[in-house]
């Protein structure tokens, strides 16, 4: 009975698709360095060359927040930020747009949400993840449009324009390769094939 009830699991995974599908975590995120191209946010740089335990701590303790860490579900194909304190915290989502050796995107060249509106914006949003070194690099840019009417062409206001680079903490101090993905993620198909011999 128990390896039928194994076979049947083995076959589930197997037919459902999920059988390869991996969910990275990066922990323990922080901006090192801003960019800011408009002066909506205030540019700074930590200087750090790796993941760094002092600065984590003060871009915490600067942006009054407890947690900031990103997830990666290859099966979704979706990108999250999960960022805020232990009672309220934030979540945004970003669709893998690529990938290429460790490395996943995310771009979005947004159109205006509406063209007609007397208030209408535009986003740009490119998210770059390497999984080889632990960083993020997230060049957004924001842009508002205010029209006195719906045929009047607008003002233009540009809200925010930066690139930021973050790190985040290895999950194994003597490789900054871990969370690389494999070829192909088979180790609990293998431990249950494992069981049924």
């Amino acid at each position: 009975m128990k390896k039928l009830l194994s076979t049947i699991l083995a076959l589930g995974l197997l037919l459902s698709g999920n059988a390869y599908a991996e969910i990275f975590v990066l922990n323990k995120c922080y901006w090192h360095s801003v960019t800011d191209k408009k002066n909506s946010l205030q540019s700074y740089d930590f200087k750090d060359k790796s993941w760094s335990e002092k600065s984590y701590n003060e871009f915490l303790n600067m942006w009054n927040i407890e947690v900031n860490n990103f997830t990666i579900d290859t099966d979704r194909g979706i990108i999250s930020n999960i960022s805020g304190t232990q009672d309220n915290l934030e979540k945004i989502n970003y669709l893998i747009t690529d990938y290429y050796d460790g490395v996943f995107f995310h771009e979005d060249n947004g159109k205006p949400n509406d063209p007609t509106s007397r208030v209408s914006s535009i986003k740009r949003n490119k998210i770059q993840i390497n999984l080889n070194l632990n960083t993020i690099t997230h060049d957004f840019f924001g842009q508002l449009i205010l029209r006195n009417s719906t045929t009047d062409p607008g003002v233009t206001t540009v809200m925010n324009n930066y690139i930021s680079k973050s790190f985040c903490e290895s999950n194994n101090k003597n490789s900054t390769s871990t969370n690389k993905p494999s070829k192909k993620n088979n180790s609990t198909l293998k431990s249950i094939l494992k069981m049924l011999n």
